[in-house]
């Protein structure tokens, strides 16, 4: 169980990671339960790209890497931020959890196993040599054999 999303403010964000670079520290890691809902508590939309681009531009810093990131807010703004900044790690953690509509619904989530191959293929156009890490859950309450092969098949090239 987890409560409502809370955004830390950027300037807080910014100055702390200020005080990690005169520190010695090289890398910043942003994580949260979703971090591409960064900001909309705060009445901010696609806030993750401007953090990003901030964040890229400490002095000392050498790498910006964000972790969970929720396949329903991946922005274009967020991406173009990671394919721009140098300093923002060509990385997207993002847990898709399965590819059966029918087991995405029963999880609460949307898409289907069409729409997240769109999402992998508009973020690879983006961010060129990107890595996608993953996570799927199988054996998930009311998932049936048809339900895992959808997971389990091959990519079909369009």
């Amino acid at each position: 169980m987890r409560g409502h999303f809370r955004s830390r403010r950027f300037g807080s964000i910014v100055a702390e990671a200020h005080q990690l670079a005169e520190e010695g520290v090289k890398e910043l890691i942003l994580v949260a339960q979703d971090s591409s809902r960064y900001g909309e508590d705060l009445g901010k939309q696609d806030a993750l790209g401007g953090l990003i681009r901030e964040l890229s531009h400490t002095d000392g810093i050498e790498w910006v890497r964000v972790m969970y990131t929720y396949p329903t807010h991946i922005s274009d703004s967020f991406l173009d931020a990671i394919a721009e900044e140098p300093k923002a790690v060509k990385y997207l953690d993002m847990p898709l959890q399965h590819a059966s509509q029918n087991v995405l619904k029963l999880m609460k989530r949307g898409g289907n196993r069409k729409s997240l191959e769109r999402l992998i293929e508009r973020v690879r156009k983006r961010v060129p040599n990107i890595a996608v890490r993953t996570t799927f859950i199988t054996g998930f309450p009311g998932e049936t054999e048809e339900d895992f092969q959808r997971t389990d098949e091959p990519h079909q090239e369009r």
